[in-house]
């Protein structure tokens, strides 16, 4: 197998076998190489947080029962918050939990030693050592053997809820009693502040398992002699003691303890061998003394005076004694190590559910460098060997702190270990398994395979365990989109875009308005399933016009993968659909040279328009032109009309337009006649006709009347075609006459019709004249200095009425001859 070379943080974490040493980083990595290392997260806690539940100096935090939630027992941080994540607790084991988050994410993990117990009802259960309160006492009762902590600080452990063994009651050091005032409780144990002045306790609960240290923060004065603290030990009904012994286990034979057997020979308790260490982790082990006295049971641990007033003591000093359940069937076994390059190894199988693409693998695990050994190992001793068929991995510790302390190096929490160790297995639709390997190995510390100085304990905080981290299939709403966002009603294609992630890809995407079932996604480095696909969509009904802006939805599509998964919890995208404008307008007809006007209107409020003429013409708005037919025929000029709205371009229109042919219109030849005679005139060209002025015609709408002009006259003829278009002529008729004529007509019809609309004077060789009309009341309404210009029957702008006025005319021509005229002219209405 490769062995990769990388660095991974680690950190060293005092625990239950430790001496009470503080942090320490530790890392893995190639031990040959120390080149192109890649550090990786680095992060971890101490234990004891003895807070947050009761106290004794402040009103109770929290007495009630805490509600236990079992997806709490996913290790701190874990990658994915816990909250999001529910177990599904028909899948446990005694090594084995799943959970999923409802979306397709999936965490299985598995451990080297039980992770759960059977119950009463033989139902497996989540273990968690930390306490909760029930009514007088806090019990950490979700474990095989619950413990027990009452409100008088002492301690108990049983088998079943019946026979408890108990310890730490009536605790006295030098046979005085221990003040019990100030204390905290949390969940993982109790911190006593001042037993006696300058000394603290500490009690701490583990799995199976209570620790208590007494903390001498300064010197005892007791000479020479040695320190004793002393507690009642209270056994259930026929439990009965071993007889003090040497304690063998995984570190040898060192020092002594005893063991508390039930009726039926079954261990139930054993109280290790306490140690004792200060602050410079200077080293001794103590005894217990057993005695009997007023028929109780009593420990006595004996702490050396001669070790604590050594010159070389440093305070603060710990008593650190430990007390397990039974341990008889314990679910998990210590690990030798072996000199490098040879490792101890042992495996627990991995299996990795179908369906999902592995997104993590967190592996957890330690070693501990032996505090008691002689030579005492160091952090730097130890190796850590991971393996898969995929790779293999050895761990060591590399900064230079470690290399003078001994105690636990374990695996920062939550490393992801995915591309080191499993992602050599592609995602299947069916279920995987694997063997994952750990071993250790010791340097420098002598040949063979012992527990003597390197080891593996599954009873410290971080045993050999490991999470599967995975998904279905998934596609987040961000990830499935819809463009272009706004579209006109005409435009019936639009593209939805998917991207996919995780399951077992290739995956296929549908949509009932897309063509076709594509299949897309490919699994990257075996660990990573993506794939993103583009497909056309026609929008249903289209095309259509007119209206107005509206919100169009688009229901989600479907996606599976390749082991018929389905993406989950895809919702509808909007798009705007807006109106395409639809113009209209009303066909025209105009003669030629006249002002062409043509609303242009549309379905849609606010549209615009652009027009274009055949004739070359073009503008925006409604149509207006002018345009000229030069031939003889009519004559069509097509408008093409554009409407738009909200940018969006309507279908164009073809607005005709007639510009109809003038007639050509002939008044016929001048003339001249003697006074009193008429002369035909004859007009052609038109269809219709009208002569103006009316003096001196026999008819105004024929085209020959009979002309009798009193004196010299201009006559205009105006014709009209079938096509309604006119057009004119002037015809003259002179009257020869001498060169003093005047000629006052008696009546005029003042209707705006071009006919005798004007009073008017006529006259020739007229050197200067003056015209005053007065109507019935003598008053003057109009006056003229100028024989050319006719009232028209108004006075100060309004029409006045039909009746008879009264005109005075003075006159006087180029021969010096004047003359005077009075007489009435009579307004027609």
């Amino acid at each position: 197998m490769k062995k990769v070379k990388d660095k991974v943080s680690w950190y060293r974490h005092s625990s239950c076998f430790r001496v009470g040493l503080g942090f320490f980083f530790l890392f893995f990595s190639n031990y040959c190489d120390a080149q192109n290392m890649q550090v990786l997260p680095m992060k971890g806690s101490e234990k004891s947080k003895l807070s947050g539940l009761y106290s004794s100096k402040t009103q109770m935090i929290s007495q009630g029962k805490k509600s236990f939630d079992s997806n709490s027992l996913l290790p701190s941080g874990f990658p994915v918050n816990n909250k999001h994540y529910e177990e599904d607790t028909s899948k446990r084991t005694l090594t084995s939990r799943a959970f999923n988050d409802g979306h397709g994410g999936v965490i299985i993990q598995y451990g080297s030693k039980k992770i759960n117990y059977l119950d009463k009802e033989n139902k497996f259960q989540p273990i968690d050592e930390g306490l909760q309160f029930f009514t007088n006492e806090w019990v950490a009762k979700h474990q095989q053997y619950p413990t027990y902590l009452h409100k008088d600080g002492s301690t108990s452990i049983s088998s079943d809820e019946k026979n408890k063994i108990i310890f730490n009651q009536n605790c006295k050091i030098n046979k005085v009693g221990i003040d019990f005032s100030d204390y905290t409780v949390g969940e993982e144990g109790m911190q006593i502040n001042n037993v006696i002045s300058g000394i603290d306790k500490k009690i701490i609960f583990y799995e199976n398992m209570i620790e208590t240290d007494y903390i001498l923060r300064q010197p005892i004065n007791t000479g020479n002699q040695d320190v004793i603290i002393s507690e009642e030990i209270v056994l259930p009904e026929g439990y009965y003691t071993s007889a003090l012994s040497p304690l063998s286990n995984w570190r040898g034979a060192v020092g002594e303890a005893f063991v508390v057997y039930s009726p039926d020979k079954k261990e139930q308790a054993r109280f290790k061998t306490p140690v004792f260490y200060d602050a410079n982790n200077m080293i001794v082990f103590g005894n217990y003394n057993l005695i009997q006295e007023a028929g109780k049971n009593i420990l006595q641990i004996v702490i050396p005076g001669k070790w604590l007033n050594d010159a070389k003591r440093v305070y603060p000093v710990t008593i650190d004694p430990v007390v397990t359940g039974p341990t008889a069937n314990y679910p998990a076994t210590f690990m030798n190590s072996c000199e490098y390059p040879n490792f101890e190894k042992d495996s627990i199988l991995i299996t990795i559910p179908a369906d999902i693409t592995i997104t993590k693998f967190i592996v957890e695990d330690s070693y501990f460098a032996d505090l008691f050994a002689t030579p005492t190992p160091t952090l730097l001793d130890g190796y850590l060997y991971l393996s898969t068929v995929c790779n293999t991995l050895i761990l060591s510790c590399s900064d230079p702190a470690a290399s003078s302390l001994p105690g636990t190096c374990y695996i920062v929490p939550n490393t992801d270990f995915k591309s080191y160790l499993s992602c050599c297995f592609s995602p299947s639709c069916s279920i995987q398994t694997f063997y994952l390997v750990h071993g250790f190995a010791r340097s420098n510390l002598g040949p063979g395979c012992n527990q003597t100085y390197i080891y593996y304990s599954p009873l410290g905080t971080w045993p050999f365990s490991a999470f599967i981290v995975g998904n279905t299939v998934e596609t987040t709403q961000a990830e499935w989109s819809v463009y272009p966002t706004t579209v006109c009603s005409d435009s019936c294609t639009v593209f939805l875009e998917a991207t996919t992630n995780y399951g077992v890809p290739p995956y296929t995407i549908t949509h009932p308005w897309a063509s076709g079932s594509p299949l897309y996604g490919t699994a990257i480095g075996s660990c990573n399933s993506t794939g993103t696909e583009t497909i056309a969509l026609t929008i249903p009904g289209c095309p259509t016009t007119c209206g107005t802006s509206s919100t169009l939805s688009i229901p989600p599509p479907i996606i599976v993968d390749v082991c018929g998964d389905t993406v989950a919890g895809l919702s509808s995208k909007s798009i705007t659909i807006k109106p395409v404008p639809v113009a209209t307008a009303p066909v025209a007809s105009v003669c030629s040279g006249s002002a062409l006007s043509i609303p242009i209107s549309s379905c849609v409020t606010g549209s615009t328009f652009q027009w274009t003429g055949s004739n070359g013409s073009s503008g925006t708005g409604g149509i207006n032109d002018v345009v000229y037919n030069t031939g003889p025929t009519l004559m069509t000029v097509n408008y093409t009309v554009i409407p738009t709205a909200s940018g969006c371009v309507g279908p164009s229109i073809i607005v005709p337009a007639e510009i109809d042919t003038l007639p050509i219109i002939n008044g016929g030849l001048n003339d001249t006649i003697e006074p009193g005679v008429s002369t035909q005139l004859n007009a052609t060209g038109g269809l219709t006709y009208f002569w103006t002025p009316s003096a001196g015609l026999s008819c105004i709408n024929c085209n020959n009347p009979l002309a009798t002009p009193v004196i010299t006259t201009s006559y205009y003829i105006t014709g009209t075609n079938e096509y309604g278009c006119s057009s004119g002529d002037t015809v003259n008729v002179f009257v020869k006459q001498g060169d003093e004529v005047l000629y006052i007509p008696n009546s005029f019809t003042p209707n705006d019709n071009f006919l005798n609309d004007l009073f008017c004077v006529y006259g020739t060789s007229i050197k200067k004249i003056d015209i005053q009309i007065y109507d019935r009341w003598g008053e003057m309404i109009f006056r003229s200095n100028d024989v050319k210009l006719g009232w028209d029957g108004k006075y100060r702008g309004k029409n006045v009425e039909g009746g008879v006025y009264v005109y005075k005319v003075d006159c006087e021509w180029l021969s010096g001859m004047e003359a005077h005229r009075n007489g009435i002219v009579t307004v027609i209405r």
